[in-house]
């Protein structure tokens, strides 16, 4: 792993990590970090809340909730909007302090709104 993806990883990584203490680390290592939400689905799985893998060119961030809850998205801005590959995952080729800042409010979002209205799925 390149340096500046490894500094991108890590800085995403700080972003779902600091909810350690509220989930359930499933995945540690070097290229990827997976939290899941304490609480198993009715089929006894867990709920995935959030991951940071390192891809071949990118850095993906998977959230979750905002599969579940799209309308976490709708205050979001054009230029994150522009990281969103698919329906719940973003791609950071380098880490932008703005936009990583905004994800994080998104991620804080999306955690507050699951730990109130539960899982839509």
């Amino acid at each position: 792993m390149e340096s500046s993806q490894s500094h991108t990883f890590e800085l995403l990584k700080t972003i779902i990590e600091s909810y350690e203490d509220e989930m359930k680390v499933a995945v540690n290592e070097v290229d990827q970090y997976y939290l899941n939400w304490p609480e198993m689905a009715k089929n006894g799985k867990p709920y995935f809340f959030a991951s940071v893998r390192v891809r071949s060119k990118s850095i993906a961030f998977y959230f979750m909730p905002i599969y579940e809850y799209p309308e976490l998205l709708d205050s979001i801005s054009d230029d994150l909007k522009k990281k969103l590959k698919g329906k719940s995952c973003f791609h950071f080729t380098k880490p932008d302090p703005t936009l990583l800042a905004e994800l994080a409010d998104l991620v804080e979002q999306g955690f507050l709104h699951i730990d109130e209205h539960g899982h839509a799925i």
